[in-house]
């Protein structure tokens, strides 16, 4: 209908397609580190960083901590987006998660939403506030997301 909200799981998702773009960036760029190195690595050592540069959570947590120039954000986004993310997910999601930077935060919400969206739907019924806080949590996302794109390092510091 004109005017109506899109659901909030489909713009956190949509923002979420962003950061899989610069992730796969990522991904080519530590891959070509990697094979300009490997010949160096033993092979338990080159297993374990295969699997590291492979995993999408790492992916998210190398673009965050090695090719994301802060200058370019407001500390205080990254910092509220992992505040409503942390209340969303122990109000709703694992009543004890302890995690405290914003890769885990957000890859937590992003696989909720995925593996487990139907249960939040059906819940949303009975509690708005689940809407409510995924609408703010894709508003803060929006925030991080431009800064993770004006902030891109061409490479890993």
């Amino acid at each position: 209908m004109p005017g109506e909200q899109p659901d909030p799981f489909s713009k956190f998702i949509s923002l979420y397609q962003l950061i899989e773009i610069l992730i796969s960036y990522i991904f080519k760029s530590e891959l070509d580190e990697f094979l300009n190195h490997a010949k160096n690595y033993a092979p338990w050592t080159s297993k374990q960083k295969l699997q590291e540069l492979t995993g999408e959570k790492a992916r998210i947590n190398t673009l965050y901590l090695n090719y994301f120039d802060d200058k370019h954000s407001e500390s205080s986004d990254f910092a509220e987006c992992v505040r409503l993310c942390k209340t969303f997910i122990n109000e709703f999601i694992e009543p004890n998660f302890s995690k405290t930077d914003w890769p885990s935060c957000i890859y937590k919400v992003r696989n909720c939403i995925i593996h487990d969206r139907a249960s939040l739907v059906i819940r949303q019924e009975n509690n708005s506030e689940i809407v409510s806080g995924m609408n703010k949590i894709a508003a803060s996302f929006l925030k991080c997301s431009v800064s993770l794109i004006f902030g891109l390092r061409e490479k890993a510091k």
